[in-house]
């Protein structure tokens, strides 16, 4: 089954990379809005940028 859905593919690697990731960036948002730490929002800065790389990434596929 595996292998007939072909999940083996990268692609789909990188969309449940970013589907983690996004997951991350919702706890930091709700992080961020109710404390406002610097550290988070560092933080939030650096998974945005991931994820943006895995997204680009995923277009030029």
């Amino acid at each position: 089954m595996h292998k007939r859905l072909k999940l083996y593919l990268k692609r789909y690697s990188v969309i449940w990379t970013l589907e983690q990731l996004e997951q991350q960036m919702e706890t930091l948002k709700t992080l961020i809005e109710n404390t406002n730490d610097d550290s988070a929002k560092k933080l939030f800065v650096q998974i945005t940028m991931k994820y943006m790389d895995y997204k680009k990434y995923l277009r030029a596929q």
